[in-house]
């Protein structure tokens, strides 16, 4: 899975983080098991460029929008945890807050995880 990190012609530095703690879990997870209670998303450029165009299109009208994380660069508070198909989806709050929710999905038990969280406008570059 990381092999295809080092084959890009731009090799990209993460620049911004995103820690989302408010955890729900659906679906047929071993309660048996320690569950995650926060994942840390790390972003690149270009998936933060993304992120922001999905803000664009919130602000022009549309009720909600998104962008696809890949699952590597999403790290569960659980060491050795790993999800599959992330992706943030955003949608505004009032006219100084942006809704953003994190869903992915577990490789192990397939249930879905989803976290939220609310950020100022400014975090997206515009106030």
């Amino acid at each position: 899975m990381y092999q295809y990190k080092d084959l890009r012609e731009f090799r990209e530095e993460y620049c911004q983080e995103i820690t989302f703690k408010n955890v729900t879990i659906h679906g047929n997870a071993d309660y048996k098991q320690e569950l995650p209670n926060s994942f840390n998303v790390s972003l690149t450029p270009t998936s933060l460029k993304r992120l922001q165009m999905a803000w664009i299109a919130v602000t022009s009208g549309v009720d909600m929008s998104g962008t696809r994380i890949r699952s590597y660069d999403v790290k569960s508070s659980l060491s050795g945890h790993r999800v599959k198909d992330a992706r943030i989806l955003i949608s505004q709050i009032d006219q100084n807050h942006v809704h953003c929710e994190l869903q992915c999905f577990c490789v192990q038990s397939i249930c879905c995880f989803i976290s939220e969280l609310r950020l100022h406008n400014s975090w997206f570059g515009r106030d």
